[in-house]
């Protein structure tokens, strides 16, 4: 293995800053440390039973790793790579031929067998070693983060230098020196991640079509919010923003927010209730709510499935809230001068136009439908409206006289 120079391991660094924000920065990185140092370099994560995420080194480097270290049995019975996941210190490096000294080999990884098939093993961003040659290289390893459900395992092997098996000390120095690289680049990729998020959740919410919107993740803690979104949902009486949590008061809503999380990929959803329904093709669930106020309120959930790469708390939900806007009850006092509406004829037209409902509207004012739908046809008569479309557009143009 190559002694690290200081000015090789300043270049490196250079490298690392110049490669942090490109798409395979990472994999570019860890082909430049097998170059300057002659090993065969490893960063991946994995989850707790072991398996290889698509981050930084990639799968297919992961499952190389994984079978190497799957070859090595400890005394309790565990692979090599499952004591690094379950039991190893944090950034602890351990000496691979020691493992293989002190525990020897074994056959199997305990993983699904078919997740190492060596014609799988092949690491596209460089070339390929036998798996037979990894197995028997010496070098270091070690867990050097613990994040969420995943553990970043980073590991240098030295192919081609016979010394290095003797002289441990040195290899120890040189991969701690390399390490302290990667590290560097760890830093720099959390730093932009951080970035990418808060960008992320800016552009969420400026494209979302309601101004009252508000991001939780899959806890329904908030992770974002609008100005307005927390009055908003107030006036629903169905949620609140408590503690940092949205918190919901409705049953339906809770539904909702549970199927939208859980089976937001269905196509043809189930109806939850009269007053809800999952758009054909889409993961967005709209419902309709009316508050103390029999004003009507509609609440827009949309799953957001595809986020940066740094975060592990996901799906995130988009949840809009459209409140309408109340029609003063001077505009009743208009409609009766201005277009000779009766006192009731008018006032059904204001509620027709804040509730959005009929039913809502001769409920409240103790009237039977028949008799709310001949009010409404004197309504068009008089106003020279044909639906309650053009009636509302009417009662807004009204609105904005007060």
């Amino acid at each position: 293995m190559h002694f690290l120079q200081d000015q090789e391991e300043v270049e490196l660094l250079l490298r690392v800053i110049q490669l942090a924000i490109q798409p395979n920065g990472w994999k570019d990185l860890l082909k430049n440390i097998d170059d300057t140092c002659g090993c065969r370099t490893y960063l991946n994560a994995f989850t707790p039973d072991g398996r290889p995420a698509d981050l930084y080194g990639g799968q297919e480097s992961g499952r190389e790793l994984a079978a190497i270290l799957g070859s090595i049995e400890t005394e309790g019975g565990l692979s090599a790579h499952q004591f690094l996941l379950q039991e190893a210190s944090l950034k602890y490096p351990y000496c691979k031929s020691n493992l293989q000294a002190r525990f020897g080999t074994k056959t199997s990884s305990g993983l699904p067998v078919q997740a190492f098939r060596e014609d799988k093993l092949i690491s596209s961003f460089r070339p390929i070693v036998p798996l037979a040659k990894l197995n028997e290289a010496p070098g270091f390893l070690s867990i050097i983060r613990k994040s969420g459900d995943l553990e970043l395992l980073f590991a240098c092997l030295i192919v081609d230098d016979k010394e290095a098996d003797r002289d441990v000390a040195a290899t120890g120095r040189i991969f701690a020196r390399i390490q302290r690289i990667v590290e560097a680049g760890l830093a720099i990729d959390d730093a932009l991640g951080e970035e990418k998020i808060v960008s992320f959740k800016q552009r969420l919410l400026m494209e979302a079509p309601s101004a009252a919107t508000v991001i939780v993740n899959r806890d329904l803690n908030v992770i974002a919010a609008t100005a307005t979104a927390a009055e908003a949902l107030e006036k629903t009486r169905a949620a609140r923003i408590l503690n940092g949590s949205l918190k919901s008061r409705n049953k339906e809503l809770d539904a909702n927010l549970a199927k939208a999380l859980q089976d937001s990929s269905a196509d043809n959803a189930e109806t939850l209730g009269s007053r809800s329904h999952q758009t054909a093709g889409s993961d967005t669930i709209e419902m309709f709510i009316k508050n103390a106020e029999t004003m009507l309120c509609r609440i827009v959930i949309h799953p957001v499935r595809e986020l940066p790469g740094t975060i592990d708390d996901g799906p995130w939900l988009v949840v809009g809230t459209y409140l309408l806007a109340d029609v003063p009850i001077d505009v009743q006092n208009v409609l009766q001068s201005q277009f000779g509406l009766s006192q009731t004829e008018a006032n059904l037209a204001r509620l027709l136009t804040v509730s959005a409902s009929m039913t809502q509207t001769v409920e409240t004012l103790g009237i039977t439908r028949n008799t709310g739908k001949t009010h409404l046809r004197r309504i068009f008569e008089k106003t020279g409206t044909k639906t309650q479309l053009e009636l509302a557009i009417l009662m807004r143009q009204l609105a904005g006289l007060y």
